[in-house]
């Protein structure tokens, strides 16, 4: 009982110590994520075969009551070798070097079915976040001297689609976009910016599926992070992103 006690304060303290938009982006997350459960077991319990009046067949079910697996459930991982400074934000000399490296948790649900493409939502819960060889300290002058680091963090995103071509193929392209938050240990990409980050990604890939339940997918990722002008210095990171994951369905 003591044990309990103590891991429910813990969790408050946690919640008390988070920002507000932290806070709201939580909510939503959490929101979505019991709504599509809630949908997802009202669609089981109305999926089974019932008769029609007057006929003793079975009444025809829509196709995605019949068999297809809607729920995903995903790790990947992505990494760059290096920040780009083609879309703004950091300088061609700051993003020299830089790394960033991804760990992901995703869950996936399908909300749409045709004959040549599937839609889909998703959300990733990111345990592990390393912005690497990120500048953590700047002395002035002169402008150029700095000290680097990895700066580790972690976060969510919830705000996600992704549209599968060629559904009932073994090698399917797709395309996806993300919006999220991630929180740093320490101010990225520059010491005048924020722990905190909003993220917002473009990706694009290929998914194989295998006989199985189990489906591998890789591809290329454009990720962007700012603090939203939360800081004095709003110049943002963009990097883009080498990705390799597995995905479980049911």
């Amino acid at each position: 009982m003591h044990c309990f006690e103590g891991n429910v304060s813990q969790l408050l303290r946690f919640w008390a110590g988070l920002t507000g938009d932290v806070r709201a982006v939580l909510m939503i997350f959490v929101i979505i994520f019991f709504g599509l459960l809630v949908e997802s077991l009202t669609t089981q319990a109305s999926a089974a075969p019932t008769k029609e009046a007057g006929d003793g067949a079975p009444k025809e079910e829509s196709r995605l009551s019949r068999g297809v697996r809607r729920n995903e459930f995903a790790v990947w991982g992505g990494m760059s070798p290096h920040a780009t400074a083609v879309f703004g934000g950091l300088r061609p000399a700051e993003t020299k070097d830089r790394q960033f490296y991804i760990l992901a948790l995703r869950y996936g649900r399908l909300i749409g079915s045709w004959r040549h493409l599937d839609l889909q939502y998703v959300a990733d819960f990111f345990p592990a976040a390393v912005a690497a060889d990120t500048v953590v300290t700047r002395a002035y002058p002169p402008e150029d001297s700095r000290a680097r680091g990895n700066v580790y963090g972690f976060g969510v995103s919830p705000l996600g689609v992704k549209v599968m071509f060629r559904p009932r193929s073994r090698w399917r392209p797709y395309a996806g976009a993300n919006g999220g938050f991630l929180r740093f240990r320490e101010p990225v990409p520059l010491p005048q910016s924020e722990k905190f980050n909003f993220t917002f990604e473009i990706d694009g890939g290929v998914m194989f599926a295998g006989k199985t339940r189990y489906s591998w997918f890789g591809g290329v990722k454009f990720h962007h992070l700012s603090n939203g002008g939360r800081s004095p210095t709003n110049r943002g990171m963009n990097t883009i992103q080498l990705f390799f994951g597995v995905s479980f369905w049911r």
